[in-house]
């Protein structure tokens, strides 16, 4: 019997003015920073997965549109062209179609192969821009924006014209591509919204004022881009669904929403939250961390629903389509909008119907598991192409795909954390025979202690996932196993590889084993064990600029405690993506957690601690019972420093690593944090890439 053989609302298929998708899951617009080679196949691996609309930049000659003196620009791949050009000229245009059409062509028709649809979007960012181009930023209104801080250019009546006429030929050439439609970009706090929200939009002219004034830009582009591409292309806009205090609130944009669809607006996607959400207090970013609570636009997307009868999108922190499945069946929306999950997944979607109709009874082999997304944004570091922690082979499509291995090999891996999986499961699937050997007595890691902190639960389901991928490859697995010499030997393994781990690492300071009555000295992963520590905690975080240290002290601020977190760089938490850094300071201070900077712990005495501010050499004292290092980890390289030796000393008497005692040769190769303590990330590349060599 099935578990459960019903049809998913999500597999419905919908209408979305002239065009019908498959079913209502959509990859939202994102910026892989992937050259048309392997985007090409990143598209269409979810294609393939069963999304039913995935959407494109195709913002070219319009983000970038020039209105200051010269006409520099950026071309696809971010490079300064140092020819003068001007999108809106006769050889700009020549040149925008000459190199997009076929572009955005070849996008098309790599997922329509899979019967997906393709949107593609257009956007300016107006003040909100993320590189810095030479030329100035603009806006409705001397307003600067609130994450590079730049005063923009008001924009002229002529200039309003001017990017008018860059969306019209911009959705001209996503027409002539082939796409099945075009999205403009009103959330985000870009150009659009600026325009709409009477906390950037200050002016006195025809596009300001009252909300139709607010909205004048929005709807002559609407009306000009449908007038150009004509009934067969579909057209939808992306909402901020509420803004913070001063902006619009839900009626406004309700409003704007009934507006739109009197224009002819084919479908609505209600997104929120600006780059990073340092907006006016920190609102939120669009790309929300795993510090912001799930699905935070359903709110603003039932009330747009309930008002239209157009379509309506819902995305932001929808991390499975059982959440969005969720939300359709409320009526919160009508489709859903999701990215990291896809980039994490790209089979979500026919992964989760297998799932539906998997038998009780059917092998753990029978359906592949579904990779989660950890909401890390580590897909969302602007300087570099698409990755993801928990999919190595996102935008490495061909170079990660699991092609059979011409020669299988035993292979010993030892460490099941995220690099020891990703190695052993891969190489297993390739075909080769694979051992893992774990000491402790569960799969994970280090992920299996992060997994205990209640803020964070994707841990614990990411641990599952690796036991689970283990199994569905076929990885003989042995947990409560210390791998010495002697086992590497009885391995008889052609091939071993060395993921054990780190180890957190606690700096020698005068006084730990000094004052009877100094605080109790811990560790962050004690911590998350549940230690019993005192009322004033002091948690260190040394050079270490991660999140293991505000994790910590976000957690003992949360089980009651008095907390204080010093660190020696220059801001807390400097190393982190944006999004969470900013998400999770923000409730550090609200849990009223004293951070401190630039500040090196040198002493313990009684009930405190001795610092010294860094750069001036200054001294204080801090008052605690209990301290907690968070200071990053070292890496446990014992076993691979004893296999070295035994290569380097006894070669010429069959040492493993050297000529073996049966005459074999034995790869050694480590990864993950026993090569160099790092993060999730790096890890699961680590394995992926040694499994696709081996």
């Amino acid at each position: 019997m099935t578990t459960d053989a019903k049809r998913g609302l999500l597999d419905e298929p919908i209408e979305i003015g002239p065009i019908r998708l498959a079913n209502r899951v959509m990859m939202s617009v994102h910026g892989p920073r992937l050259s048309q080679t392997r985007y090409l196949p990143y598209l269409a691996e979810r294609a393939a997965g069963g999304v039913g609309l995935i959407g494109v930049p195709a913002g070219m000659g319009v983000g970038e549109l020039p209105l200051g003196p010269g006409r520099a620009r950026l071309d696809m791949q971010g490079d300064f062209d140092a020819v003068p050009f001007d999108p809106l000229s006769k050889e700009g245009l020549e040149h925008l179609d000459r190199t997009l059409i076929p572009t955005f062509a070849a996008q098309a028709k790599a997922v329509h192969e899979f019967g997906c649809r393709l949107v593609g979007q257009l956007y300016h960012p107006g003040t909100s821009r993320n590189h810095d181009d030479l030329q100035p930023a603009v806006g409705p209104s001397e307003e600067p924006d609130d994450e590079k801080r730049q005063t923009p250019h008001v924009l002229s009546l002529a200039e309003i014209e001017r990017v008018e006429r860059a969306y019209v030929e911009g959705a001209r050439r996503i027409a002539a591509a082939g796409l099945d439609a075009v999205e403009l970009h009103a959330a985000h706090g870009y150009l659009f919204q600026q325009f709409l929200s009477p906390a950037t939009n200050f002016r006195k002219d025809a596009y300001g004022g009252d909300l139709e004034g607010r909205c004048r830009l929005l709807e002559e582009v609407v009306e000009r881009v449908l007038a150009q591409i004509g009934p067969g292309v579909a057209l939808g806009v992306r909402l901020t669904g509420i803004e913070p205090p001063g902006g619009y609130g839900i009626d406004e944009i309700v409003r704007v929403a009934k507006r739109l669809e009197a224009r002819g607006v084919a479908y609505l996607n209600v997104s929120g939250g600006t780059y990073t959400g340092n907006r006016r207090g920190l609102t939120g970013a669009y790309v929300g961390s795993i510090y912001e609570p799930e699905t935070p636009h359903a709110e603003a997307a039932a009330a747009i629903r309930r008002a239209v009868s157009i379509p309506v999108i819902v995305s932001g922190r929808i991390p499975d389509l059982e959440v969005g499945e969720r939300l359709v069946a409320a009526g919160i929306a009508d489709l859903v909008g999701l990215v990291r999950a896809l980039i994490a997944e790209p089979r979500l979607v026919e992964k989760t119907r297998a799932a539906r109709t998997r038998r009780v009874e059917d092998e753990p082999r029978a359906t592949e598991p579904i990779a989660p997304t950890l909401g890390c944004n580590e897909c969302h570091f602007t300087a570099r192409a698409v990755v993801c922690a928990t999919n190595p082979a996102a935008g490495k499509e061909r170079e990660l795909a699991l092609l059979p291995t011409e020669r299988p090999r035993r292979i010993l891996v030892v460490g099941a954390g995220p690099a020891g999986v990703e190695a052993a499961w891969r190489a297993a699937a390739r075909g080769h025979e694979v051992l893992l050997c774990e000491r402790s007595d569960r799969v994970g890691g280090m992920v299996s202690l992060l997994g205990l902190d209640p803020h964070r639960p994707q841990y614990a389901r990411y641990a599952d996932y690796l036991r689970r991928r283990l199994d569905w490859a076929g990885v003989e697995l042995r947990l409560e196993t210390e791998v010495d010499l002697a086992c590497v030997d009885a391995a008889a393994a052609e091939v071993v590889v060395l993921a054990t781990g780190a180890e957190e690492y606690v700096p020698g300071l005068p006084g730990v084993a000094g004052p009877r009555d100094a605080p109790s000295i811990h560790t962050a992963t004690a911590v998350l064990r549940g230690a019993s520590l005192g009322p004033r905690v002091l948690v260190v975080a040394g050079t270490d600029d991660q999140v293991g240290s505000l994790a910590t002290a976000d957690l003992l601020a949360a089980r009651g405690h008095a907390v204080t977190l010093i660190a020696e760089a220059f801001s807390i938490g400097e190393g982190l993506e944006k999004a969470t850094r900013y998400a999770l300071v923000r409730r550090l201070l609200v849990r009223g957690v004293d951070l401190r900077s630039l500040t090196k712990l040198v002493a313990l005495a009684d009930h405190s601690a001795q610092v010294v501010q860094v750069w001036t050499g200054a001294s204080d004292t801090i008052l605690a019972d209990s301290l907690v290092f968070a200071c990053g980890a070292r890496a446990r390289a014992g076993l691979a420093r004893a296999l070295e030796s035994r290569v380097l000393a006894g070669r010429a008497v069959g040492a493993v690593g050297g000529e073996g005692r049966e005459g074999r040769e034995v790869e050694i190769h480590s990864i993950g944090d026993c090569l160099a303590p790092r993060r999730i990330l790096h890890a699961t590349h680590d394995g992926a890439r040694l499994a696709e060599m081996l």
